[in-house]
């Protein structure tokens, strides 16, 4: 019973401490997140009929948007529906993560519907309009009598003692045609970090890549990294609310300006081309759906970025998301950690024990994660099963630890 009454009060205690982080982070948020923009005049916005559509907001007609938080910077030219994500450094200077050419053009969306294809940000006739939110941007892609298409981009962190480090990138297809119809959706990201180095791309095994390469699935690559010495963007395709791509290519960024919807590569070839050298691409196509009229669907995928010569937290953040961790948009860092036990301290009377206290000090931010409250967790249930034979000791010190661990966090 004492054990059930102790493992509650933790559970409250840890409740309490990540809605304090929850409550931080908004704090964060509205310190650095401008006010939405005011609507554009009457002339500038959806008309009345497109209000009450799928777009569900007043886009701005032709006005760009940006938005920063931490580390990431969004932004979106609106005339010709582009968009780029910038890594803030430490000399808040601004690097951007894919290539900035002809206004953002060779990273985009595509729609499929049917054996027709638009490419998102280059075909005529497609209405764009812009959002600034809360918590980052919305592009949105009307296509008249066919579809409609609202990109989200949403900064979250990947630790909750980090800057906003993350995207979040969810891309919603309604159906606005008077039939029934197939879509499909694909995602080009011209990405610039690995371009100059040997590898241009890193799987999630460390292996480097440097020639053309065509995946069927993501289930054991989990993401890929473009880097250079300085900065990173980590491109999560597995996992969590991740939806599963039907095919992911590395390649030259002119082998995805082709009219077919999937490119054919060679994993012989290198990412030259008799017109651009060392440019590589990553293209991501999601199964194609069939949507009745006015149905729609979303494909979500995450983006974590670092500056400095760090590393990126993104695949941390989706390992904590599928654990249910309380705090879903700041968890913590669940990485294996070497060190799980504190050493005890000698003490010459148990009498005394109850008394120790654990100097906060010497606690590094390691332990302030999930996985390490709970290996303390178990370690100390492991120790009372022991009963007569428990290591009390070790036992009181832990509980020490502990206490002292869940005192800072609800501090």
């Amino acid at each position: 019973m004492k054990k059930i009454v102790r493992f509650c009060l933790i559970s409250l205690t840890l409740c309490f401490a990540f809605v304090s982080c929850a409550s931080t982070k908004k704090a964060v948020s509205e310190e650095v997140v401008e006010q939405p923009e005011v609507a554009a005049p009457v002339e500038e916005v959806v008309n009345e009929k497109e209000n009450n559509s799928f777009i569900g907001w007043i886009g701005v007609k032709g006005k760009d948007v940006d938005f920063s938080a931490g580390k990431v910077k969004l932004y979106g030219k609106t005339k010709l529906g582009t968009f780029n994500i910038y890594v803030v450094n430490s000399q808040n200077n601004e690097i951007p993560v894919f290539s900035v050419s002809n206004e953002f053009s060779s990273s985009g969306f595509f729609l499929k519907q049917g054996n027709k294809i638009y490419n998102l940000n280059k075909d005529a006739n497609i209405e764009i309009f812009a959002l600034k939110t809360d918590f980052g941007i919305k592009i949105a892609y009307s296509i008249p009598k066919v579809a409609e298409v609202v990109v989200n981009f949403e900064c979250l962190k990947s630790l909750p003692m980090n800057d906003f480090d993350m995207v979040k990138i969810s891309a919603s297809v309604k159906n606005t045609s008077k039939n029934t119809n197939n879509f499909a959706l694909k995602c080009v990201l011209d990405t610039v970090f690995g371009e100059n180095k040997k590898y241009h791309f890193y799987t999630s095994n460390d292996v480097g890549i440097k020639n053309e390469t065509l995946y069927r699935t993501m289930k054991n690559e989990k993401w890929f990294v473009s880097k250079n010495d300085n900065n990173a963007v980590q491109i999560l395709l597995d996992g969590a609310d991740i939806t599963s791509p039907e095919v992911v290519v590395l390649a030259n960024k002119l082998t995805f300006e082709s009219n077919s919807w999937e490119p054919t590569v060679s994993s012989k070839k290198t990412f030259d081309n008799v017109l651009s050298y060392n440019d590589s691409a990553v293209c991501v196509i999601w199964p194609e759906k069939n949507l009745n009229q006015e149905a729609s669907f979303t494909e979500s995928f995450y983006l974590a970025v670092a500056s400095d010569g760090a590393k990126t937290y993104g695949y941390d953040y989706i390992l904590a998301k599928e654990k249910n961790l309380p705090m879903e948009s700041t968890p913590v860092i669940v990485e294996p950690k070497k060190e799980v036990y504190a050493e005890p301290e000698p003490v010459k009377e148990d009498r005394f024990i109850p008394n120790v206290k654990f100097d906060v000090t010497t606690l590094s931010k390691e332990k302030f994660t999930q996985e390490y409250i709970q290996s303390l967790i178990d370690r100390i249930s492991e120790l009372e099963d022991d009963g007569a034979n428990t290591n009390r000791t070790e036992l009181l010190m832990l509980n020490a630890e502990l206490d002292a661990i869940l005192e800072v966090l609800r501090q």
